[in-house]
């Protein structure tokens, strides 16, 4: 072979063809790296999309969490403020008298919040008007009176804390409260409680305090009450000494109750220069028994009408000719006041006219006019006589309680079985309503 065959390129050896890449020549540029240039920068920005788009979601995620739980924690603290927003309020309201105290104790109005007694008790002398029907309604109980007219029964445990605030009110530095106490105590005369011995003591201790009103107040609460034997003295002395007439009146009108003809005696003995004062007095004796002229009776019930209902009350133990027909003719009297006295004195009365005159009074627009009038119908010897007439008032009957006296009353009277029915539950209201109906058709029967 040729000495150069050696060099000579095999046909298995690599040879260049069109398609072989070739380096670039001088200047030129080099396709292959711009195009992995391209994918570079394009991977690049997709890493740097993808990394934006995951700190997105990443801070969603965070502020959705965060925001999950500002919203858990402000429900928390909403619901503790719900639930302690009455001890909130109460410390807030006893703090001092500015513009916030006074919106808390607003609120506490609204909730009837019956831990806020005294809180009301101290308002009262201030703002009668606002607390004095709040007072009735929590007094000596837990919660108040439901909208449906539901009437809690009274609480052991709250009758002792608010017969205790009634008496640190009434034996209180400030004479507003003072007031107030007093205040609270007469509107409370209608509860069993109220008759507490240490909160009558208190009452009667008030009728020497500094203050007229004060003491103005003590002698309606005793009067409202009826006086016990223990307080006639300390009454007996705001008779015959006090310098305001109105507390010397209130007095009278306090020992008239005391149903001691002892006390009426010894007032037969005063004389006072207030001419109404002295009327009052002429009053509580005539109704504690002592003879005075049965036509100056007459005269102060013709010629003062603010004096009938003490003229009627004065008369309702007297057998005098013409007492019984003074006293049917205040049932029809304008005033409640009196309409009201006179259908508890003719209780006591046994002429046939007299029942006729309760039997009016059932119709009576006043709601204590014609409970007085079914609880005298009760008491009299000819009650059964009004049985009907009882009947057809149940159909009118003004709430509850007017249906539970005609329902005793007619019981008592007729000795029938009707089941009882019950405050809470309308539907036994219309079954006794129409049971006594029945009751009632069957009479006429017979």
């Amino acid at each position: 072979p040729p000495a150069d065959a050696a060099e000579a390129p095999t046909p298995d050896a690599e040879a260049p063809t069109a398609d072989a890449e070739t380096p670039p020549a001088d200047g030129q540029k080099d396709p292959t790296s711009a195009k992995s240039g391209k994918l570079k920068g394009q991977g690049v920005r997709d890493r740097l999309a993808k990394d934006r788009a995951y700190q997105r979601a990443r801070r969603q995620a965070l502020l959705t969490g965060r925001l999950a739980t500002v919203l858990l924690v402000l429900a928390v603290l909403i619901g503790i403020l719900y639930v302690a927003r009455r001890p909130i309020l109460r410390s807030v309201a006893r703090a001092g008298e500015g513009e916030l105290n006074a919106w808390a104790l607003d609120i506490l109005s609204r909730l009837e919040d019956p831990e806020s007694f005294d809180l009301y008790v101290a308002h009262m002398s201030t703002r009668s008007d606002r607390f004095t029907p709040l007072v009735y309604r929590v007094a000596g109980r837990t919660s108040a009176p439901t909208a449906k007219g539901v009437i809690p029964p009274d609480d052991p445990d709250a009758v002792i804390v608010h017969t205790e605030v009634l008496i640190s009110a009434i034996r209180g530095e400030k004479v507003e409260v003072q007031r107030g106490g007093l205040r609270a105590f007469s509107c409370l005369r209608e509860r069993s409680w109220i008759r507490d011995p240490a909160l009558l003591d208190c009452v009667a201790e008030a009728l020497s305090s500094q203050d007229a009103i004060t003491r103005r107040f003590a002698a309606i609460g005793l009067r409202n009450l009826s006086p016990i034997p223990a307080h006639h003295a300390r009454l007996l002395t705001t008779v015959k000494s006090d310098p305001d007439r109105l507390a010397r009146r209130f007095a009278i009108q306090a020992l008239a109750k005391s149903e001691d003809p002892k006390i009426g005696a010894e007032l037969a003995t005063l004389k006072d220069d207030a001419p109404e004062v002295q009327r009052e007095l002429f009053l509580a004796v005539a109704r504690l028994g002592v003879p005075v002229p049965m036509s100056r009776l007459r005269a102060l019930y013709t010629d003062f009408p603010t004096l009938r209902q003490t003229v009627i009350e004065s008369l309702a133990a007297r057998s005098d000719a013409g007492v019984e027909d003074l006293i049917e003719l205040a049932i029809r009297d304008p005033s409640p006041g009196t309409r009201l006295a006179a259908a508890k004195a003719l209780a006591k009365r046994q002429r046939r006219t007299g029942l006729d005159a309760l039997l009016y009074a059932l119709g009576d627009g006043d709601h204590a006019v014609r409970l007085e009038a079914i609880d005298s119908i009760l008491a009299r010897a000819d009650g059964r006589e009004a049985i009907p007439a009882l009947v057809g008032a149940l159909g009118d009957h003004q709430g509850w309680e007017e249906l539970r006296r005609l329902h005793v009353a007619l019981s008592s009277l007729t000795g029938h079985s009707v089941p009882n029915p019950v405050q809470s539950q309308e539907l036994t209201w219309t079954r006794a309503i129409s049971a006594w109906r029945t009751y009632k058709r069957q009479l006429r029967r017979q």
